[in-house]
């Protein structure tokens, strides 16, 4: 081999040495910044200490019908029977929603990947949320389809910064949505999420899904949680193994 292709070959070798440390440096010194954008979405849920969630277990592990379609039985069921279960004794509010996680939200140049959820007009006080600013999701943007959306305060203050959240724009799964309204966390989890109409999930996912419940009851949730669980397994099949168990988030 001659002196001129030995050049090439030992600077092309130095080229992949400074690549590799390079990488290797970047990911050991990312700062908390960047840290944050990478576990965005996997923090504790949010809901209040008051409130209980009910989903849809089998074999004591959640089920997730975002790829497979659920048994057509659990479809509405929530639906249909959470005036029922907001009747209970104790009970001072109870929603049904539906989850993605780690959907990507984008404004702009910024985007994070937290929980995108699909609600009532009743989800913020039965999740124990407070509305910091604007609106909530209600009954007409419900009906009408509206791309309304409401984000955490902590999806806020990550795709805004300091700026005004009312009044933007965001893009979930091609879709755009105007942000009417913040959601105050009261530091409870660490979730970035986005709320849209319930009535919106199968434009934005391809299909209707089951719903979750949330249940809000000061003192005895717990006790509440369970006979709103039994409201809600009294009506599924008994060929269907699934059954609402009262969770996390």
């Amino acid at each position: 081999m001659d002196k001129k292709k030995k050049r090439i070959l030992l600077a092309a070798v130095c080229l992949l040495v400074l690549s590799a440390v390079g990488f290797v440096s970047y990911r050991l010194g990312k700062g908390p910044e960047e840290k944050e954008k990478e576990d965005e979405g996997t923090g504790a849920s949010f809901f209040s200490e008051d409130s209980a969630v009910l989903a849809l277990s089998e074999g004591g592990a959640r089920c997730d019908y975002s790829v497979t379609p659920a048994p057509y039985a659990l479809t509405g069921l929530a639906d249909r029977l959470i005036g029922e279960i907001e009747k209970e004794e104790g009970v001072f509010a109870a929603a049904f929603y539906m989850r993605r996680e780690g959907s990507q939200v984008y404004y702009g140049m910024e985007s994070l990947s937290g929980g995108v959820y699909g609600v009532g007009s009743g989800f913020l006080e039965a999740a124990g949320l407070t509305l910091a600013k604007g609106r909530g999701i209600t009954e007409e943007d419900i009906a009408s389809g509206a791309r309304a959306a409401v984000v955490s305060d902590r999806a806020a203050a990550r795709l805004f910064g300091s700026g005004e959240p009312l009044g933007q724009t965001l893009e979930i799964e091609g879709l755009l949505f105007q942000v009417v309204g913040v959601a105050g966390t009261g530091g409870a989890g660490e979730e970035a999420f986005v709320l849209v109409p319930e009535s919106l999930w199968p434009e934005l996912y391809q299909y209707e899904e089951p719903k979750a419940v949330t249940v809000w009851a000061e003192g005895g949730v717990r006790e509440a949680a369970k006979r709103a669980e039994r409201i809600l397994n009294s009506m599924i099949p008994g060929e269907i193994a699934a059954r609402y168990t009262v969770q996390g988030g």
